[in-house]
């Protein structure tokens, strides 16, 4: 089985990209072709899984779910906006940890067609995820690899080497969605081999949770969050020290 929460994820983007007013509507139109009845049936205990049955303007007014929906697209589009700017600046690798239903190596399939694109994660989300872009009819871009990985015990360096990865090559890396649900020592050790197994200029953009946060959603259960720990994938690391992670993103380098 796929990881849920990565569908969950792709749901909001899918029911997103149904917006009418582009100013708020999420860019990854690809995700709704990706998200069916039965990826839904798997959400099931989300409100977000009955949106094959309720009308847009109707769900879309259901705070749980467009506020789900908007932090998406915030991160969507951050996270695009930071891929474009990367190629720009020379990015020549594309590195997707823990890709889950990203489609950012189809979307962006002319911006990325002279850059190595690696998408890494679990074999059972990534053979869940091949399925579906064949019954979408999507063709796999040439220089896409996928790379399989269990982040708690294999070693991201010998995943990526076997990938094609070149070290010497400057690498944009995301990593979207993923830490939250890791032992603290492996969002360490994926930090200490990015920072020391990549050419100068390569850059990295996540999102993460803080520890106190962490701990206040152990006592107080509610939200996305929630859902995926009755899923059997709780949230386990926040960043620890202040609200940005400063020290703690610096002393990994």
């Amino acid at each position: 089985m796929p990881s849920r929460t990565c569908l969950l994820v792709a749901a909001a983007r899918a029911f997103g990209s149904r917006e009418l007013d582009e100013s708020l509507r999420n860019p990854d139109m690809l995700a709704d072709q990706l998200i069916g009845p039965a990826e839904l049936a798997l959400i099931s205990g989300h409100p977000l899984s009955q949106i094959g049955e309720r009308e847009y303007a109707e769900a879309a007014h259901d705070p749980a779910i467009v506020f789900f929906v908007w932090a998406m697209l915030a991160r969507t589009r951050f996270i695009d906006d930071a891929l474009r700017r990367a190629v720009r600046n020379g990015a020549k690798q594309i590195v997707i940890l823990g890709a889950g239903l990203d489609t950012r190596a189809y979307r962006f399939r002319e911006l990325l067609q002279q850059c190595r694109v690696i998408e890494v994660d679990a074999e059972p989300t990534q053979q869940y995820k091949k399925h579906r872009l064949r019954a979408a009819m999507v063709d796999v871009p040439p220089n896409l690899t996928y790379a399989r990985c269990d982040f708690a015990c294999d070693s991201l360096s010998e995943v990526l080497r076997a990938a094609g990865y070149n070290a010497g090559e400057k690498t944009f890396y995301i990593w979207e969605g993923v830490c939250m649900y890791l032992p603290e020592e492996s969002v360490r050790t994926t930090l200490r081999t990015i920072a020391a197994e990549s050419a100068s200029g390569s850059s990295l953009v996540l999102d993460y949770a803080n520890r106190i946060g962490i701990e206040i959603g152990a006592k107080y259960p509610q939200g996305a969050s929630a859902v995926a720990a009755a899923w059997g994938e709780p949230w386990l690391f926040g960043v620890p020290g202040g609200t940005d992670g400063r020290d703690f993103f610096r002393e990994l380098g």
